[in-house]
């Protein structure tokens, strides 16, 4: 059932934190490939939120993530450009 706006963020933060607590339990491919995708988005909330990180902190986490392969060039691009903005 989709969430309620009224509950969205109350909702959404109890299955986060049942994936954070069953990280490990991931065993199927498809487990895998959306745990690496909520690993992005997780970042990009971060990045695009959290306002304040120190700037060189952000730019050295994005930076990271670049060379570990986390984020797409597009992503790579928007998530420097706000941390420098």
């Amino acid at each position: 059932m989709p969430n309620m706006s009224y509950c969205r963020f109350e909702n959404t933060f109890h299955d986060l934190k049942d994936c954070y607590d069953n990280w490990n339990d991931a065993d199927s491919e498809s487990e895998l490939r959306f745990q690496e995708k909520l690993l992005k988005l997780a970042n990009k909330i971060v990045f695009t939120y959290y306002k304040q990180l120190n700037k060189d902190v952000v730019l050295a986490d994005i930076e990271l993530m670049w060379n570990q392969g986390l984020l797409e060039r597009k992503e790579y691009e928007e998530l420097k450009l706000k941390a420098l903005s």
